[in-house]
């Protein structure tokens, strides 16, 4: 009964948000009125079908991200050498693990992204997506101040017969734990507005 109910409340929601003909939204060719700037990060999206739509708006949002978390994880990952446990230099990380680091970082931050409007004329299909940014920045702070508290008991947790390895293994533990807190740093800065 609960599943029926839920099916029958999304359909009623999908035919409300998405309008059919009618006047042209204002976010169609720019931004919303109803989402000002100040307050959500736009994204508009356009497609031959609404699935096509809300994916491209979802992508547009994260385009925003991409390109600075990619040139702030590229700063950081050519500063991180790899160490062997023998303690040799294994080499620097690889443009695939680069882009790999900003997928996640973009990932965790468009799992806020809200398909708040749709409109359709003719064959094209239009949808909205926005992204709330003091909801956004709360999240992404609590995880930041997460990532810091466990780079703070890693470097406490040394103890006087450590081997020079295993302080090595924290080290680098560490040192990959604020690569993943820098790129955060940089989707706050996007998000807040903080510069």
């Amino acid at each position: 009964m609960s599943y029926l109910l839920s099916v029958l409340i999304f359909i009623f929601l999908s035919c409300s948000l998405f309008s059919i003909g009618g006047s042209k939204p204002d976010w169609v060719d720019g931004s919303s009125s109803k989402y000002p700037f100040k307050q959500f990060m736009q994204g508009v999206g356009r497609g031959s079908s609404k699935a096509e739509a809300e994916n491209n708006a979802r992508v547009e949002l994260s385009k925003i991200f991409k390109s600075n978390i990619n040139a702030t994880s590229k700063t950081y990952l050519r500063a991180f050498d790899v160490i062997n446990s023998d303690g040799s230099n294994k080499g620097s990380k690889s443009a695939s693990e680069v882009e790999s680091l900003s997928k996640i970082s973009t990932d965790m931050v468009l799992e806020g992204v809200e398909l708040v409007e749709h409109y359709s004329e003719k064959n094209s299909y239009y949808a909205l997506a926005v992204l709330n940014r003091s909801k956004t920045s709360k999240i992404l702070l609590d995880k930041i101040t997460t990532l810091d508290g466990t780079v703070d008991l890693l470097m406490k947790s040394s103890s006087s017969n450590e081997s020079t390895l295993e302080r090595i293994k924290r080290l680098k533990k560490s040192a990959r734990i604020l690569i993943d807190r820098e790129a955060l740093n940089e989707e706050y800065r996007i998000v807040s507005q903080s510069g």
